[in-house]
């Protein structure tokens, strides 16, 4: 109603927000109906904001749903305000609809879009856009990061004699062996067949060379065994600098190829 308390629900809504139907009514539609952004952080409630500043309609596309038992949907929401003979507002019609599975499948499809299936890195695309980032932050910032481009040795063996699925079993141990010799806050990505890139954070040329010589020593370890036949590679790693005079991502990019 024109108070903002509720007058109906129907079933689906009783089920969404845990409030039996004899029970809600009567009661304010913020203790029903109670939002929170994606961070868990409380909203205003959309109809009583509508109400108050008579707004005729609102949709919302992406809110959190909090029922009274501590479950929570992804939500779309629909007010529009009922008008009385004469223009006065005698009160709103709220439609949510359970969004979360088709979000989730949102989120997966953006994440899938930048990301490498096979080991769960960054991809090219993803890790070029960071590279233009960080290269960005040291102009502004005259900040130094470091840029190392890996190319597996004697890989394309493995995949010719063994076959693709022990090629990508053995990409998955190199993906493991990276992800233990970076830092936190480092940014890894597979960029091609058996090409890697990692973008080391405020990271010294002489720090990365070490941590360089760390994961070439940790590829070069992978034991690998196959169908009976045991299989070794190596890494070849080249480095530069992401500072304040690089000129473009191509150029970083094209350097540290040349550097490995």
């Amino acid at each position: 109603d024109a108070d903002g308390a509720v007058t109906f629900m129907n079933p689906v809504a009783a089920q969404m927000t845990g409030w039996q139907a004899d029970a809600a009514l009567r009661r304010p539609v913020d203790e029903i109906f109670r939002l929170a952004d994606e961070e868990g952080r409380p909203l205003l409630n959309p109809v009583t904001e509508c109400i108050a500043s008579g707004l005729r309609k609102y949709v919302d596309e992406d809110s959190v749903l909090h029922t009274r038992f501590g479950r929570t949907y992804e939500v779309r929401s629909c007010i529009s305000l009922i008008e009385a003979p004469g223009g006065s507002i005698s009160g709103a019609v709220l439609v949510f609809q359970d969004t979360s599975r088709s979000r989730a499948v949102q989120r997966q499809l953006a994440h899938s879009a930048m990301h490498d299936g096979l080991t769960g890195f960054a991809n090219r695309s993803a890790f070029e856009a960071r590279l233009a980032d960080m290269l960005a932050q040291a102009r502004a910032e005259q900040r130094s990061h470091a840029l190392c481009f890996i190319d597996l040795d004697h890989f394309k063996p493995v995949n010719d004699k063994a076959g693709h699925a022990a090629g990508d079993a053995l990409l998955r141990k190199v993906a493991t062996a990276l992800g233990l010799r970076t830092r936190r806050g480092d940014f890894v990505a597979r960029i091609g067949g058996d090409e890697f890139a990692l973008l080391l954070v405020d990271c010294p040329v002489k720090n990365a060379c070490d941590i360089a010589g760390a994961v070439i020593e940790a590829i070069s370890g992978i034991e690998f065994e196959w169908q009976g036949v045991r299989h070794r590679i190596g890494a070849s790693i080249g480095v530069t600098v992401v500072g304040p005079d690089a000129s473009d991502i191509s150029s970083l990019m094209a350097e540290a190829d040349a550097a490995c």
